[in-house]
């Protein structure tokens, strides 16, 4: 069906689009990989990954994969996913529609290709009961969940379609240069007097931890959940503050080789400005350090000051942004 990506001219009359049928994944994997050459922040993908990573999810719905063409050419590619797998804590009804991938060939922009596979989303994401979609976290089709705020022009497209943007920053801290032994003494005998105890979390302190998150923070109970049932986390990089026996307070990192990730940090509200935070989070990276790991990540909302004050402790600095999108539909 798909010739080799070519291009040609073509008036916008002779746009047709249509819904993915079995035997698509090559084009738009060539399509994917021919976008992928002019934006530096978007991978190449093989014909296997996509089938792995969209084909065979529980979420994809062929019907919210919308393929422009040129002739027999393809020039776009959105796919809208809608929660379809359980959740525990949270009705599939929460969540609204979102926009795992949106490309259009980089010769035939600019000609509201872009426009009509948004309208065929929001169709279908309407279509589907939804009041809202999204391009951020949550996605369960991720392979797009965000924009490098330096790209002035897809930012532009979005704004224009009507999409609301969030600002996320990107910091990272080289753990060189982290040496908190004294302050995280200092802290662990400030919290102790207010009976706060920070150490690595415990088995017991597990349902404390999860009960936590269900209430402050249910976007991470799922996800956190899954990583201990299925053994992928290692529980030795989750720091936990407890008051007696109660969880109050969590801090999460990650191992990526050798680089790390802040995953999450979280204290009760009534616990918090009391140095619990900083110390659950001083504690996880001291213990990175101490592992190997050089440089850790994280980011954070643009406007969550309290989070950006803690890191900044850390040491952590600003080194990049990405912007998210919503749209009420």
């Amino acid at each position: 069906m798909d010739k080799n990506l070519q291009e040609v001219n073509f008036s916008p009359s002779e746009i047709t689009i249509r819904v993915f049928t079995p035997g698509d994944e090559e084009a738009v994997v060539r399509l994917w990989n021919k976008v992928a050459e002019a934006e530096r922040d978007i991978g190449s993908l093989t014909v296997e990954t996509f089938r792995k990573k969209v084909i065979e999810n529980p979420n994809f719905d062929p019907k919210g994969a919308f393929l422009a063409y040129s002739a027999e050419v393809l020039v776009g590619f959105c796919l809208v996913a809608i929660r379809r797998e359980p959740f525990r804590v949270r009705s599939l009804e929460e969540f609204p529609a979102f926009i795992s991938a949106i490309m259009v060939h980089p010769f035939y922009r600019r000609r509201r290709i872009g426009f009509r596979l948004i309208s065929g989303a929001v169709g279908y994401a309407k279509g589907r009961g939804k009041k809202e979609i999204r391009i951020g976290y949550d996605n369960p089709i991720p392979l797009f969940i965000s924009v490098d705020i330096n790209r002035k022009g897809v930012i532009d497209f979005f704004i224009k379609q009507g999409f609301e943007k969030e600002e996320e920053i990107i910091m990272t801290l080289p753990l060189s240069e982290f040496g908190k032994e004294t302050e995280i003494r200092q802290l662990h005998k400030k919290v102790a007097h207010l009976g706060i105890s920070v150490s690595q979390i415990k088995n017991q302190d597990v349902p404390g931890m999860l009960e936590l998150l269900k209430d402050l923070a249910i976007w991470w109970f799922e996800p956190m959940a899954k990583d201990i049932e299925s053994s992928s986390l290692d529980m030795a990089n989750v720091f936990v503050a407890k008051e007696g026996e109660a969880v109050v307070g969590f801090a999460r990192v990650d191992r990526i080789g050798d680089n790390g990730d802040v995953w999450g940090i979280l204290t009760h509200p009534s616990k918090c400005r009391k140095g619990i935070g900083t110390l659950m989070l001083f504690s996880a990276l001291n213990k990175l350090k101490r592992d190997g790991v050089r440089t850790v990540h994280l980011t954070t909302g643009s406007q969550n000051f309290p989070a950006q004050k803690i890191y900044g402790k850390a040491g952590f600095r600003k080194v990049g942004a990405f912007a998210m999108f919503r749209k009420q539909i």
